[in-house]
Order: C-alpha cells, then sequence, then structure tokens
C-alpha cells in the first residue's frame, strides 16, 4: 500500500478542545468510552486536464493536509482531561484501488463512492491516526476519482467542501493560493478568550425555552420494552428486534413537496421539513407544544466562515402548535423558532450544563424527551420554482421505499430524525428507543410527515 509522507511547515502543538469537540468528549471519562465519532465520506472527480498519476494525487493529498492542520490534529488525555495534539509530521496511508472501465461506472464514480465509504467504515484511532483516511481509484490509464473519509471531530459538512476545493486546486495547479482559514486550535483559541458573554446568553435562551416545553412528547411506558416484534426489511427479519431501531423512508415525494412549499411561502427547505416534523411528533404525542432540539452549523462569524473545523453545536426551540395544524401555517412560527435556536447553538458546552444544574436538571437527561432534528444535506443551487400537482405528488409516494437499518447499540435520544440526500428524493432517518416509540409509530410517523408534505404542496 502506498504512502504519503507529510511535513507540515508549522511545529506540532497542543490546544484544549472546542466546544464542539467538548459537547462530543465532555472529558477523559467520555472520551475513553466513546473516542470514535462518525466521518464524512467525500469523492472528488480528478478533472480531465490534470495530470493524473499516483504520484501527483499523492502530493496534491499531501499538500492538503500539510496546509489543513485540522488533518494532523488526534487527542490524548491530560490528567481527567483531554487535548487536541496537532502532529508537524507524520505518514498517510492510500489504498490504491484499480477498476476496469465499463459502461455502468466508465469514470470510477461508483467504485470511489464505494471505497469512501469503506474508509469511513472503521473508527478512527484518534490518539495516533490523521484526521483523514484517502483511497484513489484508477480506471484505465489514469487515476480518475479520490475517495476520502474525514474525522466528524475535526471536520464538519462545510469544512470538507473547503477542502474538497483545495485538493481540487492543488491537483490541478500543484498549490492552493492564500492562506487557509482556522483550524481547529484557532477556534479553541478564541472561544477560551472571547466566549463566556456568549455561552452566557446562550445558557438563558436555553433555559427560556426549556421551561416552555411539555415535560414529556414520547413518554416511557408507550412502548412494548427492549424486545419486541417489528415489520422486518432487508437488514432485519421478522422477528424480535433490538430495543433501538432504525427506519429509512426515501422519498422524493418528500423532495418535491418541500421544494414547492418552500418556494412558495418563501422560506427554506429545512424550515418546511422541520415544520412537517414538528407537527407529526406533536400529533402523535397529543401536545399543543413541541422541544426541538436542532443542529447549527455556527458558521456565522467572520473567520467561521472559512474555518477547517468542526463547529457544529445543538440549539434548542420550543413551537406553539396551539391552533396551528395545518403545516403551511406553523412555517413563520417554526423558521422564527429555528432562527433562535440557531442564534444561540454557540456555547461552552461546560457553561450550559452549570446552568441547567443550577436549575436541578441534568442536561442531557432533560433533553432526552424531546426530539433531535439534524439536517445533512449538503448545499443545492437554487433553481426554477419546481411545479407539480397534487395527483403526481400522491403517485409519487406509491414509489417511496421504506426500510429498516442495522440498529445501534447505544443511543441518547428518543426519537432523532436526520434529513439526508439521496438519489431517490431526500431520506428521512429516524433512530428510535422502542420502549417509547415503537417501530409502527416510526413508520407512521415518516408517512405522515410525507403525506402533510404532500397536503400542503398540492393544497
Amino acid at each position: 500500500m502506498p504512502s504519503i509522507r507529510v511535513a507540515a511547515s508549522s511545529a506540532a502543538a497542543v490546544a484544549p478542545l472546542t466546544w464542539s469537540q467538548r459537547a462530543t468528549w465532555p472529558d477523559r471519562a467520555a472520551f475513553d468510552a466513546a473516542p470514535a465519532v462518525p466521518h464524512l465520506p467525500r469523492t472528488l472527480r480528478v478533472p480531465d486536464r490534470a495530470d493524473a498519476d499516483v504520484e501527483r494525487l499523492s502530493r496534491a493529498v499531501g499538500l492538503l493536509v500539510e496546509r489543513h492542520a485540522a488533518l494532523r490534529t488526534g487527542f490524548q488525555p491530560a490528567g481527567d482531561d483531554l487535548r487536541q495534539v496537532v502532529a508537524a509530521t507524520g505518514t498517510l496511508p492510500v489504498r490504491l484501488l484499480t477498476v476496469p472501465p465499463s459502461r455502468a461506472d466508465p469514470d470510477g464514480a461508483r467504485a470511489a463512492t464505494e471505497l469512501a465509504a469503506e474508509l469511513a467504515a472503521d473508527p478512527v484511532d484518534h490518539r495516533g491516526e490523521f484526521a483523514l483516511r484517502v483511497g484513489l481509484v484508477r480506471c484505465g490509464d489514469r487515476v480518475r476519482q479520490v475517495a476520502l473519509a474525514f474525522s466528524h471531530a475535526v471536520v464538519d459538512f462545510h469544512a470538507a467542501e473547503i477542502l474538497l476545493r483545495d485538493l481540487r486546486l492543488a491537483v490541478l495547479r500543484g498549490a492552493v493560493p492564500g492562506p487557509a482559514g482556522w483550524q481547529p486550535a484557532d477556534v479553541a483559541a478564541d472561544e477560551a478568550c472571547h466566549g463566556g458573554p456568549r455561552s452566557q446568553r446562550a445558557a438563558r435562551h436555553w433555559l427560556a425555552q426549556f421551561e416552555r416545553l411539555p415535560a414529556e412528547m414520547f413518554p416511557a411506558g408507550a412502548g412494548p420494552g427492549p424486545r419486541q416484534p417489528v415489520s422486518g426489511g432487508p437488514h432485519d427479519p421478522v422477528g424480535a428486534g433490538p430495543r433501538h431501531r432504525v427506519a429509512r423512508l426515501v422519498s422524493g415525494a418528500v423532495d418535491l413537496a418541500a421544494r414547492v412549499v418552500a418556494a412558495r411561502y418563501g422560506v427554506s427547505t429545512a424550515t418546511v421539513l422541520l415544520a412537517a416534523i414538528a407537527l407529526a411528533v406533536a400529533d402523535r404525542a397529543g401536545t399543543d407544544g413541541c422541544g426541538l432540539a436542532t443542529m447549527s452549523s455556527n458558521r456565522f462569524r467572520v473567520h467561521h466562515r472559512t474555518a477547517v473545523a468542526s463547529l457544529n453545536q445543538i440549539g434548542l426551540c420550543h413551537l406553539d402548535l396551539t391552533g396551528r395544524r395545518r403545516l403551511t401555517d406553523l412555517l413563520g412560527p417554526t423558521w422564527q423558532a429555528a432562527l433562535a435556536a440557531y442564534r444561540h447553538a454557540y456555547y461552552d458546552p461546560a457553561t450550559l450544563a452549570a446552568a441547567f444544574a443550577a436549575r436541578g436538571h441534568h442536561l442531557a437527561s432533560a433533553l432526552a424527551p424531546h426530539c433531535y432534528v439534524n439536517d445533512l444535506r449538503l448545499p443545492r443551487e437554487s433553481g426554477p420554482a419546481p411545479v407539480a400537482d397534487r395527483a403526481a405528488l400522491w403517485a409519487a409516494t406509491d414509489r417511496s421505499v421504506l426500510t429498516w437499518l442495522p440498529a445501534p447499540d447505544r443511543f441518547a435520544w428518543r426519537c432523532r430524525w436526520q434529513v439526508m440526500d439521496d438519489p431517490g428524493g431526500v431520506a428521512l432517518v429516524v433512530t428510535a428507543d422502542t420502549a417509547y416509540l415503537p417501530p409502527g409509530d416510526v413508520e407512521d410517523l415518516l408517512v405522515s410527515v410525507e403525506a402533510s408534505l404532500v397536503r400542503a404542496a398540492g393544497g
């Protein structure tokens, strides 16, 4: 297996954790118990005009790692705490995959996607491994694809896009102009110096929202318990299933209807989907309020716009559904509540936990009864407003596919929604604790979200 030798111009360095990293690992015990974090698999098609041999592509990847300290960042215990350690030198293994050209995959794109997923499958050893894994796909007489897997501990979705842009420049030009943006150590230093007042404001907003939430969105004992019959799927035959369940609905109707409603009412599809989820969850719970924990990218500050770091954190909002049981009636309140949540989703987790403790609440336990929503879709170029009639929208629901995925061993929430890109439209993925949300209810929630979107779009 070929490898890349990395020798950055900057010296090795040690820094405290960023707030985003601290949310994942509050202390050394949390890191020792669960050091693994998700990967972000990505691919880059090598431009046709590039000199695309293994040596040149390896140099380009090496330049990327030398430019961005985030990719050379690991983590080490420091007493009972944790610190991030930036290496100056090291070796990055490279997976080389050779595939024959074919009509089904003429430029190796499918092979690269599969390789990126494979690179992302195993946990990163953050004590000694770089935060990047890389593979090259040679198709015919040249390398046509680069497969990458970034550790989410140091790279978020926006940072991954910056890295792909820089890698493309490195492949084409052999260099990337201009200085690199802030790296995780820079973010941590800024948070330590200037983050106190912001964290206090965030804590006040969180507490104000929390005090308005219903006591329970998913009451204990609503489900039949740790093991139960399930409806089955390609990964889970009919029979007794695990306590935690994962259902995935791929729906072109959801994608089209969300875009129609967003264009009609001048909001984002993220707002439309958040409102639809809140409506479905509140209807099931029989409440006039809904608590939503939402993921924020935290890219609103000048230096954060170009930072190569993981900046996303959770915000909290309360939606009042009193007298609003139509999706379109919820769009304005959802946009306002979500915007306020995003504005207060950048904070020191220790400050927030202390504020909740002062009111007699354990933060994680206090949030668990509510709903966590994470929109993981990549930005999409805006185009003309889509058009679809009611019959076409309902017909599209017939092509939706619901499957059950492998269940996680550990899960902190009672209900988590993830919104993902999919070739078939939008994928809605619900992970549920079946002691609170049985599989049949999970299916009903997914279908309810799809139906409310279609009704609103066909209105």
